[in-house]
């Protein structure tokens, strides 16, 4: 009779997780943003790491017109193969004892780039340059396509989540975090008396020359923003929308936005049809089971 009991009282438990799930409020991107902080501790712009010429023009506050300051994350694109695909090959440390599991959920968050858009995650076979996926203390990349066996850090603990893989992923492929756009501004407000002040410079605007749009406008559904409460030291809101209908969407990470799979599309001139619609900001997969992306949340 006792086992029963707990029996029933465990299915309540994950009942009620999985109607949690259903909706992705601030509290659960709030929690994917500080597993990435605690995890990434004070490393620089928390989960990029970036090379040194990258870093050094990242914040100018005025664009040069000295010609070695011409550096664009473009520079940094993956190339196109002659069917029109960009390929990114990848590598999945053996020593780092992945579970089966694990694998799947990281193949699963690739697939979720891969469906709408020309990019094509491949396992390494003899290519130079690829992504090094390795158990590190972070959950961490570096930014575009920087040479050789570059690396993305997932903590087998910590990251273990698709949305923060696809996030990782997004960087791997040149894309910085939405709020962090020069024009952030006019689209947000920050918030500097509730941040941490150790988190400051997560919420810098980057410099023009590093940055480009694709033709696309302010995301708030983008997975790669902040959550309204990232970083904050007392609780309350860090990013607050200047638009009031977008104050409930900032910082989801459940999967690709509209506006996500276009600047995917535009950078690396991808022949494919971006979808018109928005379910909540979140894309979701092909599949009989319209919350099939929400099985694979947290292992």
């Amino acid at each position: 009779m006792v086992q029963l009991q707990h029996f029933s009282v465990l299915i309540l438990l994950l009942l009620q997780r999985t109607n949690s799930q259903l909706d992705f409020d601030d509290e659960e991107t709030d929690e994917s943003k500080k597993i990435i902080l605690k995890t990434n501790k004070l490393n620089f712009h928390c989960d990029l790491h970036l090379l040194p010429q990258q870093k050094k023009i990242m914040y100018l506050t005025t664009v040069p017109s000295s010609r070695k300051y011409k550096i664009s994350f473009d520079l940094y694109k993956w190339p196109k193969n002659k069917e029109g695909f960009v390929i990114v090959p990848y590598y999945i440390s053996r020593n780092s004892h992945f579970s089966s599991e694990q694998i799947h959920l990281m193949r699963y968050a690739m697939d979720a780039v891969e469906q709408e858009t020309c990019i094509r995650f491949r396992e390494r076979k003899y290519e130079k340059d690829f992504v090094n996926i390795f158990a590190g203390k972070y959950c961490k990349s570096n930014l575009g396509r920087t040479g050789g066996g570059q690396e993305l850090s997932l903590n087998k603990l910590k990251c273990m989540q698709k949305g923060i893989i696809i996030h990782e992923l997004l960087h791997a492929l040149g894309y910085i975090h939405e709020h962090n756009r020069p024009d952030r501004d006019k689209y947000v407000k920050i918030l500097w008396q509730n941040i941490d002040p150790k988190w400051y410079k997560e919420f810098d605007r980057v410099s023009p020359t590093m940055h480009n749009t694709y033709g696309t406008s302010y995301d708030y559904h983008s997975i790669m923003h902040y959550g309204a409460k990232a970083s904050s030291r007392n609780g309350l809101a860090t990013i607050v929308p200047r638009e009031e209908q977008y104050l409930n969407s900032i910082g989801q990470r459940g999967g690709l936005s509209v506006g996500d799979i276009q600047r995917i599309n535009n950078k690396y001139h991808c022949n494919v049809k971006t979808p018109k619609f928005i379910n909540y900001g979140y894309k979701r997969l092909n599949s009989d089971n319209d919350n099939d992306f929400l099985s694979y949340k947290i292992f």
